[in-house]
């Protein structure tokens, strides 16, 4: 939800997997870019680890985003809080989302986004270890959080803090078109 605003507030995210039944918006997360890291980092999420600065990196990113059109301007890489030393020499600017533990891992399980075979145990402790990444940005790199709880009851507080944080233009019209409240799950 929180790139789609950033995709209606005019960031570029590229070619991304289409929506589903359980995610009719769409997903927002470049697949070049996200097939990239993979072939870079491995599937690090699940071992919970963080993803290390590689010689070249910047370079390959910057030919996956011309290779999808990129037109210049302000563009976003969606993904896990693990990869964050990855893209530091962008110098980026960092907007985290703000879950409770419950809605994480239940949402979690629902997509299959991390192994179905990780018992609950292991899949709380990287969800612990990926919100102890999303509080270290806060504190250490100046990210801003977006509070999803917010945002589906309408209080779109915390995403203007984040859209102006990346020195663009709010538009409260724009948040309240994509917000659909009846599409959140978890």
């Amino acid at each position: 939800m929180t790139a789609g605003i950033f995709a209606g507030h005019g960031v570029w995210i590229g070619t991304c997997r289409q929506g589903a039944s359980w995610n009719a918006k769409g997903f927002f997360e470049n697949k070049k870019i996200k097939k990239l890291i993979v072939a870079e980092h491995r599937a690090i999420v699940n071992k919970c680890i963080l993803a290390t600065k590689k010689p070249g990196f910047r370079a390959k990113i910057e030919q996956a985003i011309a290779n999808d059109h990129y037109p210049g301007g302000p563009w976003l890489w969606k993904g896990s809080a693990l990869y964050w030393p990855a893209f530091f020499e962008f110098e980026p600017k960092f907007v985290v989302v703000n879950r409770p533990r419950e809605q994480i891992f239940h949402s979690t399980r629902a997509s299959g986004m991390l192994s179905q075979s990780l018992s609950d145990d292991a899949l709380y402790a990287n969800i612990d270890f990926h919100k102890e990444q999303m509080d270290y940005l806060v504190t250490f790199k100046q990210a801003v959080r977006v509070n999803t709880a917010e945002l589906i009851s309408g209080d779109f507080s915390s995403i203007r803090k984040a859209i102006e944080h990346c020195g663009l233009t709010y538009s409260e019209t724009i948040t309240a078109d994509f917000v659909e409240p009846k599409l959140w799950h978890f």
